[in-house]
């Protein structure tokens, strides 16, 4: 399974569109495969392989959203979509990470305003601990 390259970590949220174009424009850069990474956090009340159905709705909505972009503002005619169940979302991506040997991870983390500085959230302060690989953490600039 192992094909390098960059990895475009998405969740529907808010700084989706700047992730994925980050990614598309180091994949071309660098000549690496795109894969895009959507990880659906399963509770522990459940096993690995048992999600909701609204969670996978959501996932298709989310991943055909990000292909569209892809192709209608970065160029890209393709990517390879995987979708990961996971107890949480950093593990599922530093695993993804880990089991295609990926060059680069991009994700976006939202900004949250600490007591003296910027916080970058559980998921992206567990990916950048963790990845096997380069870390670009993108998130929309505090204005």
């Amino acid at each position: 399974m192992p094909n390098g390259g960059v990895v475009a970590t998405i969740n529907g949220g808010h700084n989706d569109h700047q992730v994925l174009a980050l990614a598309a424009e180091e994949a071309t850069r660098t000549h690496r495969d795109l894969t895009l990474l959507y990880v659906i956090v399963v509770g522990w009340d459940r096993g690995l392989d048992q999600s909701e159905a609204s969670a996978l709705l959501r996932c298709d909505e989310i991943v055909a959203s990000a292909e569209e972009y892809l192709k209608l503002s970065c160029g890209r005619k393709s990517a390879e979509a995987k979708i990961v169940q996971a107890r949480s979302a950093g593990g599922g991506i530093v695993e993804l990470a880990r089991q295609i040997e990926a060059d680069l991870v991009v994700i976006g983390t939202p900004h949250h305003l600490g007591d003296d500085a910027l916080e970058l959230g559980p998921t992206a302060t567990y990916v950048l601990q963790h990845a096997p690989c380069r870390v670009l953490a993108s998130y929309d600039p505090l204005v």
